[in-house]
């Protein structure tokens, strides 16, 4: 991998990890949460990552909690679990061959 994409990827798990520390302590968000939904939707695309879809559930799901944009929230919860439960039973079938 390119350095310039480890630098963004990193940067981007660095704030998502940030902010759901915040939202795990009860910090509510003023700011529009439009941008998690739109984020878990690209993670749940972005298949090649093996953990991203899991981080783009949880932003879905904050996002549903704390938006009134429900209907893209609930189209990244629906793409990010199906990736989610992919990878899962990928890794299963590894652990058990």
């Amino acid at each position: 991998m390119e350095p310039f994409w480890g630098v963004i990827i990193g940067t981007a798990i660095g704030g998502l990890i940030l902010e759901i520390g915040y939202i795990i302590k009860g910090h509510t968000i003023n700011s529009e949460t439009r941008g998690y939904a739109v984020a878990s939707i690209i993670l749940g695309f972005l298949v090649i990552i093996p953990f991203g879809s899991f981080i783009g559930l949880i932003l879905g799901i904050a996002s549903y909690q704390k938006t009134k944009w429900r209907k893209l929230s609930v189209m990244g919860i629906v793409i990010c679990s199906i990736v989610t439960l992919l990878w899962a039973l990928l890794m299963l079938d590894r652990i058990l061959q």
